[in-house]
C-alpha cells in the first residue's frame, strides 16, 4: 500500500471500523472474533460532509431532501421508490 492508503487503513483500525485478516486466518472463529472487533459508524459520513459544505457555502440547513434540493439526475430515495410502486 501506498504511505497515505496504510495512514488511512490506520485510522480505519484504531476507530475499530476496519479489520483485516490474512486468507490463511479465515478459520470461522477467528473471522467472527474479527467482526467482533468492529464497530458500525455512529453517524452517516455523507450527512457529516453534507453540513459541513452547507455550512460552508452558508447554505440553509433543513435536514431533509426535497424535489428543489435535490440535484438533478439524482436516484430516487428508497421512500421514493418505494412509492412509485404505488
Amino acid at each position: 500500500f501506498k504511505a497515505d492508503e496504510a495512514a488511512y487503513r490506520q485510522y480505519l483500525i484504531e476507530n475499530h471500523w476496519y479489520r483485516s485478516l490474512a486468507v490463511a486466518e479465515l478459520a470461522p472463529a477467528r473471522l467472527l472474533e474479527a467482526l467482533g472487533e468492529i464497530r458500525p459508524l455512529a453517524v452517516n459520513h455523507l450527512d457529516v460532509l453534507a453540513r459541513k459544505l452547507a455550512a460552508h457555502l452558508r447554505l440553509p440547513n433543513t435536514g431533509k431532501v426535497t424535489d428543489a434540493t435535490k440535484p438533478r439526475g439524482c436516484a430516487p430515495t428508497w421512500r421514493e421508490h418505494n412509492a412509485r410502486k404505488g
